[in-house]
């Protein structure tokens, strides 16, 4: 939670009683969405650390450090974090929630691009338990849940499971297994085989958010791609016009044929 502005009164205040002999660090496993969506806690973060002796608080390869040669500002934030070629980003626009069902289950079986494991963010708990439903029931695909109202062991068991499925390669025709998620519950999540991830119906607030659900796909080893798709309405389209303006990339709009997923200018993704 110390993306929200107004903890840094109390960061603020908690640091002032250290003594100047203590080394400062700043750990998070989501501090490129936090830089993001929050350029005012750089800022912050800048004039703490400068207080403390640390002046030139700098990023390098998404790691903060007193040496780098280049100050951030807002604009470098945005250029620094700009997404690996290696993930692609696509939106694929329905007009009902039924069309966007049928779509979310051809993406699933596509082959091409793939899938071995897909991460599905969602809106709500209630949407997730439905969603999830529907795609062990009516799709016969194999899907775990991840919200803030499943417990604690219901939640391990299920990163448990994503992660030993995942790591199994699939034999041609196997279904991918899936996992629907809330965006609280996923935070932090380190699933290194996540080839997809999929915002369905579910558009993220800000670019922070944008960079924090894509951030889970192509965390493996390096050089391994990753697939960041938003299924959305076409009201939405507006939106996600500003989320790839803000972040310096394009989302480019696709459909799926033939069991693949296509550009509309008819070019493979």
């Amino acid at each position: 939670e110390a993306n929200k502005s107004t903890y840094i009164v109390d960061v603020d205040a908690l640091l002032s009683s250290l003594s100047s002999s203590c080394r400062l660090v700043l750990s998070s496993a989501t501090c490129s969405s936090l830089l993001i969506s929050e350029h005012r806690i750089m800022t912050s973060i800048e004039r703490i650390a400068a207080d403390c002796d640390r002046k030139g608080l700098c990023i390098n390869g998404g790691l903060f450090s007193s040496n780098h040669e280049e100050k951030i500002g807002a604009k470098s934030v945005v250029n620094a974090l700009a997404p690996r070629e290696r993930v692609a980003h696509a939106r694929l626009i329905t007009r009902s929630d039924r069309e966007a069902f049928e779509a979310l289950r051809k993406v699933l079986r596509a082959k091409d691009p793939p899938v071995s494991a897909a991460l599905v963010f969602v809106d709500s708990p209630q949407v997730a338990r439905d969603l999830a439903s529907s795609l062990t029931n009516k799709c016969n695909l194999p899907t775990l849940l991840l919200t803030g109202q499943e417990s604690a062991a219901s939640r391990e068991a299920a990163l448990r499971t994503l992660r030993r499925l995942a790591a199994i390669p699939l034999v041609n025709g196997e279904d991918p297994v899936v996992l629907v998620a809330t965006e609280v519950a996923a935070r932090g999540l380190d699933a290194p085989a996540i080839s997809h991830v999929i915002n369905y119906l579910s558009l993220p607030s800000s670019a922070g958010h944008y960079a924090h659900r894509g951030g889970r796909t192509a965390r493996g080893p390096r050089g391994k791609s990753g697939f960041v798709l938003t299924i959305a309405r076409a009201r939405e389209s507006r939106i996600i016009d500003k989320l790839q303006c803000d972040l310096g990339l394009t989302i480019y709009p696709v459909e799926t044929r033939l069991g693949s997923l296509v550009l509309l200018n008819n070019s493979k993704l």
